[in-house]
């Protein structure tokens, strides 16, 4: 019997997905991102003796910086976070003013410019390869 899902079970279907992404795979990235980007601190600042004088160091120690920034942002936002208002996972103080106002100034603005931030950096580190290249 073929039957067809109802409004209702897509909708069901949407919460699930939203809840595995912005609950769970978010802050497990969040801190494979926060651990990496660590160790790559710590490797490009261990050898800052010769190599942290060229620019391409300086843009990956940047860019590391930015990345743990951005990572440690979007882990706080799981204070905001609410899939569904009867929902599995709904932050009891997702509704204080403090933290509506942390998700506006913090994971809004500073994280979109965090965001930027870092890409800049990435172009930087991409140009100065290319111009090491050519």
């Amino acid at each position: 019997i073929n039957s067809r899902p109802t409004n209702l079970d897509i909708h069901y279907d949407f919460y699930v997905t939203q809840f595995l992404f912005s609950v769970i795979l978010n802050p497990f990235f969040c801190l494979i991102g926060i651990i990496t980007n660590f160790l790559t601190f710590l490797t490009i600042f261990q050898n800052r003796k010769n190599e942290l004088k060229e620019k391409f160091y300086k843009f990956m120690l940047l860019n590391s910086i930015y990345n743990i920034i951005y990572c440690l942002i979007s882990l706080f936002n799981l204070l905001s976070e609410c899939v569904s208002y009867n929902s599995l996972f709904c932050s009891k103080i997702r509704s204080y003013l403090f933290v509506q106002y942390f998700k506006l100034v913090f994971v809004i603005y500073f994280g979109n410019v965090i965001k930027v931030c870092s890409n800049l950096t990435y172009i930087l580190i991409i140009l100065n390869r290319f111009m090491l290249i050519g």
